[in-house]
């Protein structure tokens, strides 16, 4: 046990006077005991531990748990510090708070994230302990809250605990990026033994949000005018890694919500709470007692767009391969008589042969263009729901958007490419390309200008997907036009196993050259799509191993096609190699092929 110094760590006190309530002592945490008729609180010294766990908490009958948690804390004799005390305990019933003892490890240290150290988990002893107050108290939803320091504790806390819900407040993504100074003071005086790349990953929480097994959902507000924003903001690391617009509030496939806000009257520091945290509580969880006094008086609002107003009314569909139904008849009965206006936000869901195709619809159905948005890599923890890449560009497009998800990586769990490929008897892209053709006819969207766009992965994928929709072009960045030919070997050798398990890259380009490379496919189809191929020079692999067999195909084939059927765009990017280029100019692509469209005709 470490020494330490802290208001009431005398054991011979047994009464709290800044919180007016009593001192409950245990020198175990199994031995914990909680009294749900009156308030106390509670001093848990561990000698399993290196630090005390320290909390208070109100009960009272009441189906939620409030629970509170602090940012940074200055040194000061009256620590421990419980923050939220006053408002919650004002407006609501059931309310636990928790002090970070993270910090007595280091005199200098004021700012812990709920971490503990190696030897005192605290994350997940505090969801023990709030899982037990649960239990014993008769309460089902727990709502955790947090601002800053607190707000990364209140996500991380709560993706260890059944259907909870956490509102973090300006908080923090990746600590070691917002308080090098403290992050390091942890890790030295915490987390000794941890190497610098494992410290960073346990404590990285953008990876913990990523996590399809986490248990509760997070509600992650950001201030418009804090520097959340960047390459390096809080918020924008968040956003990025979850795929995500970082301009506009979103909703994740699982559900959880990223949320830009504005406040007025404005506080005078950004990153500060608006005066209390509860209009934050009320928006996430509106049965909750209405708000009296002054907090009244602020008024708090989501900054978003009219898709991202769609967005979080999205509905899901399901149709099934049904002889009875064709899937044509279900489409019209559960979206065009049940649609109101001529927007749509949908998930559909295909399910085919015992594998689901997911795809995702957003736009109005009087657009005259439409994109159709295929996936590059994939985020291994993200794949069960569908994955829709660049599904907030809406906006900008100013096009009908489908995206395409690629069923094949969720054949393994460790496929992260799958290039349409489906198995040896069952191509997948095909049956996607059958899909997002059946919705063009149902939509009435045949006859809009037809834009088919990936990177990478996706530009493979777009290019075959092009092929089967006659009158379509395609615009493809960096593509693999032969996936054998992926410089990440891994990926080639995980498909080769699980899609076609008993051939050998040689073999497979032997006897189905189509499979492989999707110029060859192209030349099968009876359409031969215009393409705009985007390559960047400064990433030598795509220019010997890919571009070059563009090149080749039209150099072999240049009787079948017209003039400007192919366009060749070279850029360099040396900070990006073999990564699209940024939002904006990858819009721009997409742009100019509509604007070939129009000089077309």
């Amino acid at each position: 046990m470490i020494n330490y110094f802290y208001r009431g760590v005398d054991e011979k006190i047994d009464f709290d006077e800044m919180y007016n309530v009593k001192i409950l002592r245990f020198h175990s945490l199994n031995d914990l005991k909680i009294d749900v008729n009156e308030a106390a609180r509670y001093i848990i010294k561990d000698n399993r531990f290196t630090l005390p766990i320290d909390f208070l908490y109100y009960p009272s009958k009441n189906e939620n748990l409030y629970i509170g948690l602090h940012g940074r804390e200055a040194r000061r004799e009256s620590l421990p510090v419980f923050q939220f005390v006053r408002s919650f305990n004002f407006t609501y019933k059931n309310t636990l708070f928790f002090a970070d003892t993270t910090i007595l490890l280091h005199e200098k240290l004021t700012l812990g994230w709920y971490l503990g150290d190696q030897n005192t988990p605290l994350p997940q002893i505090i969801a023990d302990i709030i899982t037990q107050v649960m239990k014993e108290s008769g309460a089902i939803l727990p709502i955790i809250v947090g601002h800053s320091g607190g707000g990364y504790a209140a996500v991380r806390i709560g993706a260890n605990i059944d259907n909870s819900i956490a509102i973090s407040v300006n908080g923090q993504s990746i600590p070691s990026l917002y308080e090098p100074t403290q992050f390091d003071i942890l890790h030295q005086y915490g987390f000794p033994t941890y190497d610098t790349n494992k410290f960073l990953q346990y404590t990285d929480l953008t990876m913990i949000c990523r996590d399809h097994n986490k248990k509760g959902r997070f509600f992650w507000f950001g201030s418009v005018d804090d520097d959340l924003f960047g390459e390096t903001g809080q918020f924008t690391l968040l956003a990025k890694s979850l795929l995500l617009d970082d301009k506009v509030s979103s909703i994740t496939p699982m559900g959880d919500e990223l949320i830009v806000y504005d406040v007025f009257p404005k506080p005078p520091n950004a990153h500060a709470l608006p005066g209390t945290v509860l209009p934050f509580i009320k928006l996430v969880v509106p049965n909750t007692t209405q708000l009296v006094g002054e907090p009244a008086k602020i008024l708090l609002k989501k900054i978003h767009s009219k898709q991202q107003d769609e967005l979080l009314l999205e509905k899901i569909i399901d149709i099934y391969d049904n002889k009875e139904i064709s899937i044509k008849e279900q489409i019209e009965n559960q979206l065009l008589k049940k649609l109101q206006g001529d927007y749509v936000c949908v998930q559909i869901n295909f399910h085919i042969e015992n594998n689901i195709f997911y795809l995702r619809l957003e736009g109005s159905l009087s657009a005259q263009q439409c994109v159709v948005l295929y996936n590059g890599a994939v985020l291994l923890d993200k794949k069960n729901n569908g994955i829709f890449q660049r599904s907030t560009w809406v906006k900008e497009l100013e096009a009908f958007v489908i995206n395409v998800d690629d069923p094949t990586v969720r054949l393994h769990k460790d496929m992260a490419l799958g290039w349409g490929q489906g198995t040896l008897n069952n191509y997948f892209s095909i049956k996607m390309a059958q899909n997002v053709q059946l919705l063009l006819e149902v939509l009435n969207l045949t006859t809009t200008q037809r834009v088919h766009f990936g990177s990478s992965a996706g530009g493979y994928q777009a290019i075959v997907g092009g092929s089967l929709d006659t009158g379509s072009r395609v615009v493809v960045v960096n593509p693999q036009i032969d996936w054998t030919h992926h410089f990440v070997q891994s990926h080639i050798n995980r498909l080769l196993q699980v899609s076609f398990s008993h051939f050998t890259v040689e073999a497979l380009q032997a006897n189905y050259p189509e499979r492989v490379n999707c110029l060859k496919f192209v030349k099968m189809q009876k359409y031969i799509p215009c393409i705009d191929y985007y390559v960047n020079a400064s990433f030598p692999h795509d220019i010997k191993n890919q571009c070059s067999l563009f090149i080749d195909f039209i150099a072999e084939n240049a009787h079948l096609f017209e003039q400007q059927k192919f366009r060749l765009f070279v850029y360099n990017d040396k900070k990006a190699g073999h990564n699209p280029p940024d939002k904006n100019t990858t819009i721009k692509y997409i742009k100019n092929a509509f604007e070939a469209f129009n000089q077309q005709a």
